[in-house]
This record gives structure tokens, C-alpha cells and sequence, in this order.
């Protein structure tokens, strides 16, 4: 069995609909943050209400959508459709995430964490190995490991 790195929860209770395109008076969720370095079983997730999610098909999303630059003809954000997960699913696994270098840290605390937090996510990240400056090198653009920094607070 692997280890879990971090375990953060905060309960909120949300009053309004956020949510645009849906007409919600009131709903309550957790936000928890949880990564592991096994991976469970993909059956009791979906059991305890994850919707699971694949880092390998998801981070491709993610590229593409930051490929698109500023030749798209649209204000949307070109990654609104990935992101669009946390709108409607509660609680979220993030499976066989391979945490590389600080590019995939970016993509992870970015595109996966940050959203996670502002909807109220439960997410659970099931990771190769603990994000950590021994297996991280800091992100070029500053020299430091910033990005890491940001997600261990």
C-alpha cells in the first residue's frame, strides 16, 4: 500500500446558484483535498459517488485547450470544457497522474486543485509519487519551487 501525502477538510455551505446554467437554492459540499501514492480500487470509488477521471487523456485536454492561444475567436476559456466537471460532479479521481517535472505540478495545481477548490470538490488525486523539492525541480521561471510551495499551502 502506498501513502496518503495531504488531507485537507473544510466544510462550506454554499447559498445561492453559482452555477449558471443551473437553478440551484441551496446545496452543501466538501472540500477535501487527498493524495495518494496507490491506487484504489476504481469500483469502491464510483461506489462512494467519484467520478473518475484518466490524467493522461485529461492532461492531452489541457494541452490542447493551452495550445489554442490568442487566435481563438472566443472569450470562452478554451479549457471550459474540461473544467466543467466541477460544476457537476461532487467528488472527482484524478487516476495514474504521473507527477514528471513542474510542468505537470502547473497542469495538476492549475488545471485540477484549483478548480477542485473553488467548486467545493472533494478530489482525490491518485499520483505516482508525492509532489516534493527531492523529486521536483523549481520551476525555471522563477528558480524556486513555487508551484509546490503554492499547493502544500
Amino acid at each position: 500500500m502506498g501513502k496518503i501525502l495531504a488531507f485537507v477538510s473544510v466544510n462550506i455551505s454554499i447559498i445561492g446558484a453559482p452555477i449558471a446554467a443551473q437553478n440551484l437554492s441551496q446545496y452543501h459540499r466538501t472540500r477535501k483535498l487527498t493524495w495518494a501514492t496507490y491506487t484504489p480500487a476504481p469500483s469502491q470509488l464510483k461506489k462512494q459517488g467519484f467520478r473518475l477521471l484518466d490524467f493522461p487523456k485529461i492532461k492531452n485536454q489541457i494541452l490542447s485547450s493551452r495550445a489554442t492561444g490568442a487566435t481563438r475567436s472566443s472569450l470562452k476559456n478554451p479549457a471550459e470544457k474540461t473544467l466543467k466537471v466541477f460544476q457537476y460532479h461532487e467528488k472527482i479521481a484524478i487516476l495514474r497522474v504521473q507527477c514528471q517535472d513542474h510542468k505537470d505540478l502547473m497542469i495538476i495545481y492549475g488545471y485540477l486543485i484549483e478548480p477542485a477548490f473553488r467548486y467545493a470538490c472533494t478530489l482525490l488525486i491518485s499520483a505516482n509519487q508525492t509532489p516534493s523539492p527531492i523529486t521536483l525541480p523549481p520551476d525555471p521561471q522563477w528558480r524556486y519551487p513555487w508551484t509546490l510551495e503554492r499547493l502544500q499551502n
